[in-house]
């Protein structure tokens, strides 16, 4: 687990299972029925939606952690300082003299009035920027890691096709040597098809699962 200051950017893509349905129940070995597959897209939106909060700002005072608190704050209040310094630096009445000789060289065929107005209201939406800065503190609620979700999302994909045959290989046989990919069950080469965990063997996909599954959910 790691601490999240927020909920991470919510930019409404939703993640999906990287293959099809029929593609997951050929590989899986048996049919996979609506209500189990709509339950493994689920897994996979909550998945996604971790490893968005997992993305977001890290609840810590570490100035050098580039996803921490203070280090993004410290920043936000920088470019916040440094864009109404750069808007002060403008010449109003300069800048009324440009509305004016713009106004003349297109006699209406621009909306060049009100640059003074338009100035200020740029300078009060930066200072209600700078206030949501200063206002704002950490939530400090915990996620789970890439690690973690991973493993959660490997108990629900299995959960979901558990009445229709999901099973691990036998951990004794785990245990004694190599296992090829034929040796593997339908669930174990589903997961590297959905790309829940891919082994560098397929020995090391079945132990991974079977400590997976062996968590509390």
């Amino acid at each position: 687990m790691v601490r999240a200051a927020g909920f991470g950017a919510r930019s409404g893509w939703v993640r999906r299972p990287p293959a099809s349905m029929q593609e997951a129940a050929n590989v899986f070995g048996a049919e996979i029925s609506e209500s189990a597959w709509r339950a493994i897209c689920r897994a996979f939106e909550l998945h996604g939606e971790r490893l968005t909060d997992l993305e977001g700002t890290r609840d810590n005072r570490n100035p050098n952690d580039t996803l921490g608190w203070l280090k993004r704050k410290r920043g936000a209040e920088s470019g916040i300082d440094a864009a109404l310094s750069a808007l002060g630096k403008i010449n109003r009445d300069f800048l009324a003299e440009a509305e004016d000789l713009v106004s003349l060289q297109r006699s209406g065929g621009l909306e060049s009035h009100g640059a003074l107005h338009r100035l200020d209201k740029v300078v009060d939406e930066i200072l209600f920027l700078a206030w949501l800065v200063r206002e704002a503190e950490p939530l400090s609620r915990e996620v789970m890691t890439d690690a973690e979700s991973r493993k959660l999302l490997a108990r629900e994909v299995f959960a979901a096709l558990e009445s229709v045959g999901a099973k691990l290989s036998n951990g004794w046989a785990v245990a004694q040597g190599e296992f090829s990919n034929a040796d593997l069950t339908g669930f174990e080469r589903l997961t590297e098809l959905l790309e829940i965990h891919q082994g560098e063997t397929p020995t090391a996909t079945a132990k991974w699962l079977r400590d997976a599954l062996a968590q509390e959910r």
